[in-house]
């Protein structure tokens, strides 16, 4: 029987994604009938330990919140941490999305030049594996509008891995 907390990024909010110290990481089987290949956001399970329920934790780019002008999202990213290194996250807003990606050495890239915007948006936190990052769109946004995004994690020193497309849609 599983009875422990599994460690919800905000369940308050409808955010079921995990933690990266979540009970339910690596705890799954890969012998359930029909087991899928991916996760509802179509990331990779992992095929010897995947993690129980609908999300696999997966270095992933996502949102919640209300994008309307004036309204507040958190711009999210799910990536693993190790006490012995920080990992970094580059955010970029592009023109436009590729279709098919650029395929590169730190995976595929997803926009199109030019790139509108690009910022740091901080270091992943350890336990949790996801930071959080709230922003206010301001009242006079022009609406309706599709946001391109995607985000390069840098391991300092070393390692880059590029995230998913996200399209933030704002009605």
């Amino acid at each position: 029987m599983f009875n422990l907390d599994p460690r919800f990024v905000d369940p308050e909010n409808g955010d079921l994604h995990i933690y990266q110290s979540s009970s339910c990481l690596d705890q799954g089987t890969n012998q359930a009938p029909y087991f899928p290949d991916e996760d509802f956001e179509a990331d990779p399970r992992h095929f010897y330990t995947p993690d129980i329920g609908a999300d696999e934790f997966y270095t992933h780019l996502y949102h919640t919140g209300e994008a309307t002008p004036g309204g507040a999202i958190e711009i999210k990213v799910a990536e693993w941490t190790y006490p012995s290194k920080q990992m970094y996250i580059v955010l970029f807003v592009g023109s436009g999305v590729l279709d098919p990606p650029l395929s590169t050495i730190y995976g595929d890239g997803y926009l199109q030049m030019p790139l509108l915007f690009e910022t740091l948006l901080g270091k992943i936190p350890e336990p949790k594996g996801v930071l959080e990052v709230p922003y206010t769109f301001p009242p006079d946004f022009p609406a309706p509008k599709n946001i391109p995004m995607q985000a390069i994690t840098i391991e300092y020193g070393g390692f880059h891995k590029l995230t998913n497309l996200s399209v933030l849609r704002v009605e």
